[in-house]
């Protein structure tokens, strides 16, 4: 049983819910959320995942000092645009919904450092993605990407994208070290020659700065005149 329910069913008092800062109410709420949770004024992380919401529940967004929403699994064809008004979101998680775009007001989170958004429709990024001054983690995965979104922000360290359909590597700008995961896209890019095909691992290291991890049973961007600021390329078994 958790703290909403005790609330709930008078076993917690109102004071008490106000020292509340973790929430777990997760695959528990298939039928709704319960109005009292707007009580939770305090709480600073909030879990509700897999209860098949198609919308969050509005007393949600009463919750103004939430740093940490999880959303994951349920049914959201959109993104709610009340999530970027809490202005002290530092993690945020929609992975398994259906959501295919985010609105341009994901600026105002400016204390946001990690976000991912993996299991979706998404296949754009909007410009105002790369205001975002703390970011440092995307996840990507499993969305319908053809080519490396350019909005990510240039402090951002990693980027999940594994499980798109990428095929053209264009990097967007970074002046920190960057890992890149591509695994599992169809990357084909014409060498001088022929294309060449690897079912492989390879680590290469662009410009200094991006670490770039594909294993993909793709055709491997090898043309050398497109890719004249490798430094390193080590090809790994895996």
């Amino acid at each position: 049983m958790n703290d909403l329910e005790k609330f709930c069913e008078g076993r917690m008092t109102a004071r008490q819910v106000k020292l509340v800062k973790v929430l777990d109410c997760s695959e528990s709420y298939p039928d709704g959320l319960p109005d009292e949770i707007r009580h939770f004024v305090n709480l600073e992380e909030l879990d509700l995942g897999g209860n098949g919401f198609t919308q969050v529940p509005d007393s949600v967004w009463a919750l103004t000092k939430l740093k940490r929403l999880y959303i994951d699994n349920n049914q959201l064809t959109e993104f709610p645009h009340q999530i970027c008004d809490l202005t002290d979101l530092e993690e945020l998680s929609i992975t398994a919904n259906y959501i295919a775009s985010i609105p341009p007001e994901i600026k105002n989170l400016t204390k946001l450092k990690w976000i991912t958004m993996a299991q979706n429709r998404f296949s754009t990024l909007p410009e105002e993605f790369a205001e975002l001054p703390s970011l440092t983690q995307v996840g990507l995965s499993h969305n319908l990407f053809t080519t490396i979104p350019q909005s990510i922000p240039e402090n951002v360290n990693m980027i999940l994208l594994s499980n798109n359909s990428i095929s053209l590597l264009h990097f967007p700008r970074c002046t920190i070290e960057r890992k890149i995961e591509l695994c599992e896209n169809p990357l084909i890019i014409v060498s001088k020659d022929k294309p060449t095909l690897f079912g492989d691992r390879i680590v290469a290291v662009l410009e200094g700065k991006i670490r770039l991890d594909i294993d993909c049973n793709g055709e491997l961007p090898l043309s050398t005149h497109l890719y004249t600021n490798i430094e390193t390329c080590v090809w790994e078994k895996p």
